[in-house]
């Protein structure tokens, strides 16, 4: 299981970590807002499994969120508890990588609330296992291990990394989030991880220059993947006026927003 997690961590970590560190501290928050509200914040590790396992009870009706991501075992954990029953997801605050990933699309409910928003980069796909697995050899190989240590770790790193990738696969198909929603690349893309879309500069959206390492949720690329829940208050890119943290984390993220993005139909296909 610890594999499991470094591995984890390993294919999602340029992102996440650059987030919480453009994106102000998120600092854990683990409390009741009222009978039937509890609001969640902070990086998504054990701590914030362990708040959620004590205290996301089915007496909670509303959740609060806002976290720069963090784990995809933990998130799959967490998304699993939060979709035990029907709940209101509120997003006060950046709702970044495995936050976007696994807890907004088991929502029975979403609100955006002013400043909040929603990032996605990518969940664990084929394009990303086979990226790491090429870096993993190259370096390997430069350490000078023999050829037969080299196949030998291989083998146990491809055997975690199909693990990931099923139980990654396994979480969305039981809560029916379609692909295009993982912004999902298979093996071979053109450019694992890289997206177009445009950027925003003040109150005006552009085309980004290049390709985007970051996607921003608005409306009709949300309500397209996840057309079953409905959605009260304004997704970033329709604000008049956006704040300083969010214009920080674009450009620092290299992140574009998802415009007038819909999903699209994207193939199944889930081989290493």
């Amino acid at each position: 299981m610890r594999g499991l997690a470094i591995l984890a961590a390993t294919l999602v970590v340029g992102a996440s970590a650059s987030a919480s560190e453009v994106v102000e501290t998120i600092p854990h928050k683990c409390e009741r807002v009222d009978a039937k509200t509890l609001r969640i914040a902070g990086p998504v590790d054990d701590e914030l499994r362990k708040c959620a396992e004590s205290r996301l009870t089915d007496g909670i009706d509303t959740l609060h969120l806002s976290s720069p991501g963090g784990d995809v075992l933990t998130a799959i954990a967490i998304g699993d508890l939060i979709a035990k029953r029907p709940r209101t997801v509120v997003i006060e605050g950046p709702c970044l990588s495995a936050c976007g990933n696994y807890f907004v699309p088991v929502a029975d409910r979403l609100e955006i609330r002013p400043g909040g928003f929603i990032g996605l980069h990518g969940a664990v796909d084929p394009a990303k296992i086979d990226t790491f697995l090429k870096g993993e050899r190259r370096r390997l190989v430069a350490s000078g291990l023999t050829p037969d240590d080299i196949e030998r770790q291989m083998q146990a790193k491809w055997a975690a990394s199909y693990v990931l990738l099923d139980s990654d696969r396994k979480f969305f198909e039981r809560h029916g989030v379609p692909l295009g929603w993982r912004l999902y690349q298979e093996k071979g893309a053109r450019r694992p991880g890289k997206w177009q879309g445009v950027r925003r500069a003040g109150p005006v959206w552009s085309p980004v220059t290049g390709e985007a390492d970051f996607m921003v949720v608005e409306r009709p690329f949300l309500e397209s993947c996840l057309p079953h829940i409905p959605v009260e208050g304004t997704a970033l890119g329709e604000a008049r006026e956006v704040g300083p943290r969010y214009l920080r984390a674009s450009y620092a993220l290299n992140a574009a927003s998802t415009g007038n993005m819909v999903c699209a139909p994207i193939s199944t296909t889930a081989a290493l």
